[in-house]
């Protein structure tokens, strides 16, 4: 057995908008359009101090819409209330609730915000700072200035995140992820973020899968990138490094050959290997070679062979 109840509707016109204070929508007699505008100037009856309605103005027109004026409406009761407009009314406590036929238009639909892209391209973003942080640390930059290229990716990624928020507020979502999350990092964040605006408007997951294709994208590219280095600059780096030693033996009068391994070795900052000098004679001696953090390469004898 179903009932039915009847709720006074009011007629077709512009009324606050449910889901945003600072603007009126459309409501065409049944229910809410998509149509949206600034809310105009307000009548008020100085004796009441009271608001009585909106002023007539020529920027309050209706849309090019059907409007479909009614004064009352019977529908099933549905399973949750709806706002119903009121004229004159300032919104907050005291509004009116009441069944009516429902609308799509009092629940967000868009998720999207610049600040959450912005947030799934931080892999790149990331792989910048690394990039100048190399180079900051190669030339000798000072600790504070190190300091400073570290701690600007999480604040890059805690303004995103609490500008992302801002504008989920303003798109309807009274439930939000806590910008906390992005402490973790941006994947947790856009987690919870995915999580919450799903359950709103059934979307909201694209950001994630982004980051996601991001994240993929950026390790392959640091990982070519890393093997071109490998197979071209670090050659060349080590064939100068058996040069200038095998000077350094000259300088000395000794005639020696030296040889430095080019597989698995590196040059970055804080590494180390060691070569071989070999003399006509068929003497050797090991040398110990290692990269500062400054960037520069430093080397000496680990054992002292008789002639060398």
């Amino acid at each position: 057995m179903s009932m039915q109840m009847t709720a006074t509707v009011p007629a077709a016109g512009w009324y606050e908008d449910p889901l945003s204070p600072v603007a009126v929508r459309w409501w065409n007699g049944l229910g809410w359009t998509e149509h949206t505008q600034p809310p105009p100037a307000r009548v008020v009856d100085f004796t009441s101090n009271r608001p009585t309605g909106f002023a007539a103005s020529a920027a309050v027109r209706a849309p090019s819409v059907p409007a479909t004026p009614a004064t009352t409406a019977t529908t099933p009761s549905p399973s949750r209330n709806e706002y119903i407009p009121m004229r004159g009314h300032t919104g907050g406590v005291g509004r009116t609730q009441s069944v009516t036929a429902s609308s799509s238009w009092l629940r967000p639909t868009h998720w999207s915000t610049p600040a959450v892209w912005a947030m799934s391209f931080t892999p790149w973003l990331t792989a910048l700072i690394a990039f100048a942080l190399g180079i900051l640390v190669a030339f000798g930059a000072r600790w504070y200035v190190l300091l400073a290229a570290v701690l600007l990716l999480p604040l890059l990624w805690i303004a995103f995140a609490v500008r992302d928020r801002r504008r989920l507020t303003e798109l309807g979502y009274d439930k939000r992820a806590s910008w906390a999350w992005v402490l973790l990092s941006p994947l947790a964040y856009l987690i919870a973020r995915g999580v919450s605006v799903h359950r709103v408007s059934g979307r909201g997951w694209a950001p994630l899968w982004v980051l996601l294709a991001n994240i993929v994208i950026v390790a392959a590219a640091n990982l070519g990138v890393s093997m071109v280095v490998q197979a071209a600059w670090v050659p060349q780096q080590i064939h100068s490094l058996e040069s200038t030693i095998t000077r350094d033996y000259a300088s000395r009068g000794v005639a020696a050959t030296v040889t430095c391994p080019t597989a698995g070795v590196s040059l970055l900052p804080g590494s180390s290997f060691r070569c071989t000098a070999a003399d006509t004679g068929g003497r050797t001696q090991s040398i110990a070679v290692s990269v500062s953090k400054a960037g520069h390469v430093a080397y000496a004898p680990v054992n002292a062979a008789p002639g060398l």
